[in-house]
């Protein structure tokens, strides 16, 4: 357990209560749906630990443990918090999975503070793209009068509206489908959010539009919003729309496989392309250090396999001259950050490990090992297994 302070104007400051395991697995950030709190994810928590995933819940401001502010329920303000806690933690190569509410966290983090630090996304049953019913979006599943009984319903009898809430959450055509006691635990999590919150979370929800915010979602993503829009529609007797509903998702999924498919296949798209190393021979001279210039890469050979060199902060590294995407010559890159950039996808990499810091590159390049001798660069193929070990070598220093 720990708490993130949340920064939301010059002197305000909100603590967010994070639920965080620890342990070497990849992040999982489990974004939670409205009213409830990160506790709401307690049956995922186990199976994600066991697949060697490091599965992190927090409460949004208002709700559960964490501060409970008079102001800040908008969307800008909530991605922040998020933003808060992955860069607190200091996460890298996260999925972000937003239930219900908490997808529209995901989409607005993404269009205000990137995608750098993200490995995938889920929408699961989210507000995404436009919850509201309006001129421009007639298909929106949440029109002006549910809205209003909503809003009416929990400010005349919070007490009565929660459980009311859960139980038509929990049902199917008027069928009930968890046990009491979850929907007992279900509404306690209802009860620990402020009244304050509830209500403007509820208009953030449904009045917000992320339209905009989705396009610049590039990572991996699974959108399971159709398919819930369909479920929800059947349970309120719109059949003709759920069906629409349905057939569209179903026409996405089929339509993403084949336009996955024929990328990887007919365009190798997402394979590795960079050139492998060669059979090691050892360190064999390749060019005079007098000839590398600071930040401009250099391409070379080592037994006819192409190989940048690059000398930043006095330290020259060597790294496969091919980018890993589509086989971009990396020697007319440039450096971002002490980070090498393709020259054609604008995928960053990292000098000492090869790994891609941003995409949208996934595979690493191949790195050599560097020394200096005799006023000659020498290189070699590095041990792949020491993924994090330097291989680089500081300019000068002659063997």
């Amino acid at each position: 357990m720990t708490e993130v302070t949340a920064h939301s104007g010059l002197l305000s400051k909100v603590k967010v209560h994070v639920e965080d395991p620890g342990g070497p697995g990849r992040p999982v950030v489990l974004i939670h749906g409205w009213p409830l709190s990160g506790a709401s994810w307690s049956e995922q928590i186990a199976p994600l630990t066991a697949a060697g995933l490091r599965p992190i819940t927090y409460d949004r401001r208002g709700f559960g443990s964490s501060d409970k502010p008079s102001k800040g329920y908008d969307y800008d303000t909530m991605a922040d918090d998020l933003a808060a806690v992955i860069d607190e933690l200091d996460l890298q190569d996260v999925s972000l999975v937003g239930f219900s509410m908490g997808g529209g966290e995901v989409a607005r983090y993404i269009s205000r503070h990137g995608q750098d630090r993200l490995h995938s996304v889920v929408f699961a049953s989210a507000v995404p793209p436009y919850l509201a019913q309006t001129d421009d979006n007639p298909d929106g599943p949440l029109d002006q009068a549910t809205a209003e009984a909503m809003e009416g319903g929990l400010k005349s009898d919070r007490d009565s509206f929660f459980p009311e809430f859960v139980t038509k959450f929990f049902s199917v055509d008027g069928t009930l489908k968890a046990t009491p006691a979850q929907v007992d635990e279900a509404v306690a999590l209802c009860q620990q959010s402020d009244q304050t919150a509830a209500l403007d979370c509820m208009q953030a929800f449904a009045k917000t539009d992320f339209r905009a915010d989705l396009p610049m979602v590039t990572v991996p993503t699974l959108a399971l919003g159709l398919n819930a829009w369909s479920f929800r529609d059947r349970s309120q007797g719109r059949h003709a729309r759920a069906r629409r509903a349905s057939a569209l998702g179903y026409c996405l999924v089929l339509a993403g496989s084949y336009l996955g498919g024929h990328l990887v296949f007919c365009h190798r798209v997402g394979v590795d392309h960079s050139q492998p190393a060669p059979p090691s021979r050892g360190f064999l001279a390749v060019l005079p250090e007098a000839d590398l210039t600071q930040d401009s890469p250099h391409q070379v050979h080592y037994e006819g396999a192409a190989v940048v060199l690059v000398l930043h902060n006095r330290r020259i590294t060597a790294v496969s001259a091919l980018c890993s995407h589509l086989a971009a010559p990396m020697s007319q890159g440039w450096l971002h950050r002490g980070e090498l950039v393709c020259p054609w996808h604008g995928s960053r990499f990292d000098l000492q490990t090869g790994c891609p810091a941003t995409g949208p590159a996934t595979a690493p390049l191949t790195r050599y090992e560097t020394r200096v001798a005799d006023g000659q660069i020498e290189i070699r193929p590095a041990d792949p297994s020491l993924t994090t070990s330097r291989s680089d070598t500081p300019a000068g220093a002659s063997q």
